[in-house]
């Protein structure tokens, strides 16, 4: 079991494996495809594996993120693990990136508390993850971590889809606005 899986563009090389390094230092064990993935391995198999195996996904989130095809994979299958587990799994770090451009391209985005290498010192966004990871421990016992999930979500992931529709992406585009998230969390809370 990993204890973090980190999805980044490959132009943002250096600063995911700034943090891998700084994490591995710290004692989590941490897979990044730059160490983990061997020559002949199937990138999509062992990512999908990975994402799997890991308690959390960093997600470094850059300009180059939002038009990679990889990174953009790798946040759909966390993400759809986060849906179906109902647990926090997402760590997004903002790289070099807007509020607008999260919100423009991934809306769901703007609910999760993000840390911003513009605003925090990798070592105080490595401490952090740290603290997260060690101090919740394992995701599956903590229930009072889960996240709600408005009860649209909840029909549509339950219904039988169309084959070569790509269900998650629908469910993005369509379920997962700011205006949806609102009045799920007021559900929630309620």
């Amino acid at each position: 079991m990993h204890d973090v899986f980190i999805s980044y563009a490959h132009e943002d090389r250096k600063v995911a494996m700034e943090i891998e390094d700084k994490l591995s230092k710290s004692g989590l064990n941490v897979w990044i495809d730059e160490l983990k993935l061997k020559i002949g391995d199937s990138i999509s198999e062992e990512i999908g594996k990975a994402i799997k195996k890991s308690k959390y996904g960093i997600i470094i989130l850059s300009k180059h993120h939002l038009i990679k095809q990889w990174p953009r994979e790798e946040l759909k299958l966390l993400f759809n693990l986060q849906l179906s587990t109902g647990q926090k799994i997402i760590l997004p770090i903002w790289h070099g990136i807007s509020n607008e451009e999260i919100r423009e391209s991934f809306p769901f985005l703007m609910d999760i508390k993000a840390l911003s290498t513009e605003k925090m010192a990798i070592d105080a966004i490595v401490q952090e993850i740290h603290t997260v990871v060690k101090g919740i421990g394992d995701v599956e016992k903590k229930e009072s971590l889960q996240i709600p999930i408005n009860n649209n979500i909840k029909i549509f992931l339950k219904r039988p889809f169309e084959k070569g529709k790509d269900k998650q992406s629908y469910l993005v585009r369509t379920l997962i606005k700011p205006s949806n998230m609102k009045s799920s969390l007021r559900r929630s809370i309620e």
